[in-house]
C-alpha cells in the first residue's frame, strides 16, 4: 500500500494547479493632445519630466494642468514596464510607478481596475475641455463608470491636487537611471 502511494504522489503533484504566469501590463498610447512632439527624443523621458515637474510643484487651481499630469502618470505606469529601453529601471522604480498610479487613482476616485487607456483618454480630454472652458466636453470626458466622483467631483479634486509622493520617488528613480545610462 505504501509503495502504491509513493507511486501516485508524483502523478498527483503534476495535477495540482500551477501558479499562472504574470500577465504583461496593458499597453496604452497618449492622445495627440498631450503626446510630446519631439522626434528623436524618448517620449518616456519627456512625459516623465512633464509629470515630474507638475508633481514637484503641485500647483492648486490648475485643473487642466493636473488632468494632464495625472494622464501622463497613468501612461507612464503602463508604458514603462513595456519599454525595452527602460528594462534596467528595475523592480523598485516600477513599484514606485505602480504605487503612484494607485495613489493617483485613489485620490481621483478612479477604480484601480479601470482600463488604463480609458483613464488616459478621459483625463487628456478633460484637460482640453477645462482649458477651453467647455462644460459639455468635460462631461463627456469623465464618464461616471471610470471617474466615480463624476465630472464636478473630479474637477474639484484636480483643482486641489493631492500629493502623490510615489510619483516624485519614481521621477527621481527615472532621473538617476537616465543619468547613469546616458553616455558621458
Amino acid at each position: 500500500m505504501r509503495t502504491r502511494l509513493l507511486l501516485i504522489l508524483p502523478l498527483l503533484a503534476a495535477c495540482t494547479a500551477v501558479e499562472p504566469l504574470p500577465r504583461p501590463p496593458q499597453e496604452a498610447t497618449l492622445p495627440a493632445s498631450i503626446a510630446p512632439n519631439a522626434p528623436g527624443r524618448d517620449p518616456i523621458v519627456m512625459v516623465g519630466q512633464s509629470a515630474g515637474s507638475f508633481f514637484r510643484s503641485n500647483p492648486p487651481n490648475q485643473p487642466a494642468a493636473a488632468a494632464r499630469a495625472f494622464a501622463e502618470l497613468e501612461w507612464l505606469a503602463t508604458a514603462v514596464p513595456n519599454a525595452q529601453n527602460w528594462s534596467s529601471l528595475g523592480g523598485q522604480g516600477l513599484q514606485q510607478l505602480a504605487l503612484a498610479r494607485n495613489q493617483a487613482r485613489d485620490a481621483l476616485a478612479i477604480p484601480r481596475d479601470a482600463p488604463p487607456q480609458e483613464v488616459i483618454n478621459g483625463l487628456a480630454a478633460a484637460s482640453q475641455a477645462l482649458a477651453a472652458n467647455d462644460r459639455a466636453a468635460l462631461d463627456r470626458a469623465l464618464p461616471q463608470e471610470v471617474f466615480t466622483a463624476g465630472p464636478a467631483g473630479t474637477v474639484q479634486r484636480l483643482s486641489a491636487p493631492p500629493r502623490v509622493p510615489s510619483a516624485l520617488a519614481a521621477a527621481d528613480t527615472f532621473n538617476s537611471e537616465r543619468s547613469r545610462s546616458s553616455p558621458r
